[in-house]
C-alpha cells in the first residue's frame, strides 16, 4: 500500500502524512512513517483501542537514526475551536462531506453511529446522526 501512496508522489517522500484511519495501529503508524522523508512529520488522530502495542520496524526509521517526529492528538474542542470550524465550513474552505460515510436519522440512532465508530470497519470514517 506504502508504494501505490508513494507513486501518487512521484516516488518521493513527503513533508507530512496525516494518519485518520482504522486498521492495525502499527500497520497505520508504520506506512506513514515510511511516507515521511527524513525531517518530516507525522501527525495521528486515529484512535486505537484493541491494540496492546504497536510495533514499528526500524528500517521505517532508519535504524532508529533518522529525525522524524511523530505527535499524537485528539481532535480539537471547546466552543472557540467549533466556531472556528464552523466558519471554514460556512465559507467554502473546508468540504467535511468527504468523511461521511453512513448518515443516520433520530436520537435512536445515536448508539448505532457510536457502535460505527469504534467497530473498527475499514469502511467508516465519520457517521453522522441527524436529529430530526
Amino acid at each position: 500500500m506504502a508504494e501505490q501512496i508513494m507513486a501518487l508522489t512521484g516516488g518521493q517522500p513527503v513533508d507530512r502524512v496525516l494518519v485518520a484511519s482504522g486498521g492495525s495501529a502499527s500497520d497505520q503508524i508504520s506506512m506513514a512513517l515510511q511516507l515521511v522523508k527524513f525531517g518530516g512529520h507525522v501527525a495521528c488522530v486515529s484512535g486505537y483501542f484493541d491494540d496492546e502495542a504497536v510495533t514499528i520496524p526500524l528500517a521505517v526509521w532508519n535504524g532508529g537514526i533518522s529525525e522524524k517526529w511523530f505527535t499524537g492528538s485528539l481532535a480539537g474542542a471547546g466552543r472557540d475551536y467549533y466556531e472556528r470550524l464552523l466558519s471554514l465550513i460556512e465559507y467554502g474552505r473546508l468540504d467535511p462531506s468527504p468523511l461521511v460515510t453512513h448518515v443516520l436519522h433520530g436520537w435512536d440512532s445515536v448508539a448505532e453511529g457510536l457502535a460505527l465508530m469504534s467497530s473498527r470497519d475499514q469502511s467508516v470514517i465519520k457517521p453522522v446522526v441527524i436529529i430530526d
